[in-house]
């Protein structure tokens, strides 16, 4: 008994021992697990640790990026700012002039003339460019027609009118006295084309046939609108006209009308109408645009054949054998474009101010020379889809004010007519795009033949026409600067001399009175001597511009009016 309960308690004592042993050893293993844990939680946390500060680098480096970035992004708009305002600085330093004028076409009796800027008058001459500033004045019984591209502005007897604005997109005409009646052909998109009166502003919106009559007082205006549609803006009003109708407007501050039915032609309706039937029946319109000014002369002046070459060329048949162009006319200095030739042939408007001229082969009627008219696209079916680009005179000086040759007493001036291909470069500074339209537009060139000639030394240029005998016309320095014809005073240049002087783009000459104003002469039609030159009576309130004057003014009524009952007139209304 006593050995069974001894080995009983050994056992228990055994597995006392044994859970002792179990538990000092799950101990152990926990307090191993509590370090593993421990461990493990330390390496977490040094994982955070690391992740922040990971993340701190991270949001360091992207503030120092951001810095960086607005830093180049301020820098660079910075950049572009100054490239944008030099830019700008350098395109607002060129002074590109008009790519149109108004040209002088026909006179009948007394018509005066006064260039912009300038308090005295002159007689008109035939082919002159007109500008903005430019004035006429025709006396009793006389007439004058003018051309802006297709449009025709033909000026009854006792009239006065003056441009007060004509560029690229802009034609305003003052009418202070008188009756003028502008046919318009063709109005590009965003053309403004408008008359000015003592007591309103007519704007011209459509294709028509737009007569205005201003009386002598300057107290009321007569709008004639046998075809088309206007805008009448007046004394705070604004109200539209339509075709068939005419309308009396009277007042300033106040102004009121009347409207009439279309009156019967009088003699200078006929007149502007068989002028405008003439105009109608071109040949010249197949080859060139209407819109180059002076075009409507060529059938009368010329024919037109086919060049192996050129195409389509125009051959003049009213010159001498020993003609060239640019010789039967005079300069004069016209601004903005400087010296500008004035030819004495109706044709020669247009084809010394577009296009080019070519000597050829084969001897034409006109002794071998051809223009080359602006080249226009076979395939292009309107007429009016490029604007052309007037140019002073489509020539190149010979020699310069260092050159010792003498064209004629006195120190000499000469010239020769650019060929087909030749880039014409301005006297004066313009942009490049205006040196690109003035070629592209005119003649056959690349871009970069442009660029070659406006930016390398002329003297390198090879000139086809240089060559050409009797293609140089030199005159002495006085004839050029005083407007003076220049086939009387021509002078025999030898050929040597002419190829070893340079070619420029200007004449080197400074203009003088004379330049401005012409030589004075009476011109053809007069019969009067040398009469002094008529001038207009001063404008009635001064020839200001109407209150009313300008675009965007309200329209007055919800459409527009015309007589509708037959008999002379309506009754009187006052604008609304």
């Amino acid at each position: 008994m006593g050995r069974l309960l001894f080995g009983f308690f050994r056992c228990r004592l055994l597995r006392r021992l044994l859970l002792g042993s179990f538990l000092l050893g799950l101990l152990s293993n926990c307090l191993l697990l509590r370090r593993l844990l421990f461990g493990l939680f330390r390496c977490r946390l040094l994982r955070r640790l690391l992740l922040g500060s990971f993340l701190l680098d991270l949001l360091s480096n992207c503030l120092l990026l951001r810095r960086l970035l607005f830093g180049f992004f301020r820098c660079l708009v910075l950049c572009l700012f100054v490239v944008v305002v030099r830019s700008a600085s350098a395109y607002s330093a060129y002074d590109d002039p008009p790519i149109r004028v108004a040209r002088l076409n026909y006179m009948e009796g007394r018509v005066s003339f006064q260039p912009g800027g300038e308090s005295d008058w002159g007689w008109a001459t035939l082919n002159r460019p007109m500008t903005a500033g430019d004035s006429l004045w025709t006396g009793d019984r006389s007439r004058a027609e003018m051309h802006i591209g297709s449009t025709a502005i033909r000026v009854s007897g006792q009239t006065s009118v003056s441009f007060l604005n004509l560029d690229d997109r802009t034609v305003q005409i003052q009418l202070n006295s008188g009756t003028i009646d502008v046919r318009v052909r063709n109005l590009y998109r965003d053309d403004v084309f408008e008359v000015d009166t003592p007591n309103l502003a007519f704007t011209l919106l459509r294709r028509g046939d737009y007569r205005i009559t201003v009386d002598p007082n300057g107290s009321f205006t007569t709008i004639t609108l046998r075809d088309g549609q206007g805008q009448i803006n007046g004394g705070g009003q604004a109200f539209l006209v339509d075709g068939g109708s005419q309308v009396q407007v009277s007042g300033t501050d106040y102004i009121s009308y009347d409207i009439y039915d279309l009156p019967s032609r009088d003699n200078f309706d006929q007149w502007s109408y068989s002028r405008e039937l003439r105009e109608g029946h071109s040949q010249s319109a197949r080859y060139v645009s209407p819109e180059l000014t002076g075009s409507e002369d060529l059938d009368r002046n010329g024919i037109w054949r086919t060049d192996r070459t050129y195409g389509a060329v125009w051959v003049p048949t009213r010159v001498s054998r020993d003609w060239a162009p640019y010789r039967d006319g005079h300069w004069a200095w016209v601004d903005p474009w400087g010296w500008t030739w004035v030819d004495n042939a109706p044709s020669g408007f247009v084809t010394s101010h577009y296009g080019r001229w070519a000597h050829v082969n084969g001897g034409y009627g006109g002794g071998g020379w051809v223009w080359v008219p602006p080249h226009r696209e076979a395939n292009q079916q309107d007429a009016y889809a490029q604007r052309p680009v007037y140019s002073p005179a489509l020539v190149t000086f010979v020699g310069d004010s260092n050159s010792s040759r003498d064209f004629g007493n006195g120190g000499g001036v000469a010239w020769f007519p650019l060929a087909p291909g030749e880039v014409y470069v301005p006297a004066h500074q313009t942009s490049p795009t205006y040196i690109t339209n003035v070629n592209v537009s005119n003649t056959v060139v690349q871009q970069t033949t442009i660029t070659n000639v406006v930016n390398n030394n002329v003297q390198t240029t090879t000139y086809a026409n240089q060559r050409v005998e009797g293609a140089v016309t030199a005159v002495p320095r006085a004839t050029f600067v005083n407007a003076q014809p220049v086939a009387q005073a021509a002078v025999r240049v030898a050929p040597s001399a002419i190829t070893v002087a340079p070619a420029v783009h200007a004449a080197a000459v400074a203009p003088v009175r004379a330049s401005v104003m012409g030589a004075n002469r009476e011109n053809a039609t007069n019969t009067v001597g040398a009469a002094a030159v008529s001038a207009p009576p001063e404008a009635p309130g001064g020839g200001s511009q109407p209150s009313g004057s300008g675009q965007g003014c309200a329209t007055a009524t919800a459409g527009s009016f015309r007589a509708k009952a037959a008999g002379p007139a309506s009754k009187s209304r006052q604008a609304t």
